[in-house]
């Protein structure tokens, strides 16, 4: 499993204002596994894996495999890729890291959805996703933003790479110099 924590810059803030807020409640929560930003083929293997859990739970004559409030055996609810505000940046996945001791299941939730929804963020559960926020966007809002936002982290990023081409060149010069082995023309 594997978490992504690219995120579109309010996704993140906002993000951060949920987990301080709900930190004041004493309720710690996490990015869950695959619950941040996914590739393709993060959103192929989450597919794979759902698939091999409900191949079980229909040969184990309705035992279910693994546990998770999407887990009814019947629904499997994960977007195609490129259907998903988690495929934009524009979406995290809560994992509960601890709560209040004798807090119930259903009470943190509640509470992780008030905190989602004073923050800024679009609470999940208000769509059958517990666990769930997103930014109040439109999905195509989130896709555009993910572009002009990864457009300009890829330019970023090739400034970053063209600084590093250029050190490790000049560290083979000098260690050619150190060895006699290039000469100035200059």
């Amino acid at each position: 499993m594997t978490i992504r924590l690219d995120a579109l810059p309010q996704m993140q803030q906002l993000w951060d204002s949920l987990v301080s807020t709900l930190s004041a409640q004493g309720i710690a929560i996490d990015v869950a596994d695959w619950g941040g930003y996914r590739t393709a083929d993060d959103t192929a293997a989450i597919l794979n894996i759902r698939q091999a859990a409900y191949d079980a739970y229909v040969a184990g004559g309705g035992t279910l495999p693994i546990t998770g409030a999407w887990n009814d055996g019947a629904s499997w609810p994960i977007a195609p890729y490129g259907k998903s505000f988690h495929d934009y940046g524009a979406a995290r996945d809560v994992e509960v890291l601890s709560a209040p001791a004798g807090m119930s299941g259903l009470a943190v939730t509640a509470a992780i959805d008030a905190a989602a929804e004073s923050v800024g963020l679009r609470d999940g559960a208000s769509f059958g996703d517990p666990l769930h926020v997103e930014l109040p966007i439109t999905l195509a809002e989130a896709q555009t933003e993910w572009a002009a936002y990864a457009g300009s982290s890829s330019s970023s990023s090739s400034t970053v790479a063209a600084f590093v081409v250029i050190a490790a060149a000049v560290g083979a010069i000098a260690v050619a110099k150190s060895r006699g082995g290039i000469r100035t023309w200059l």
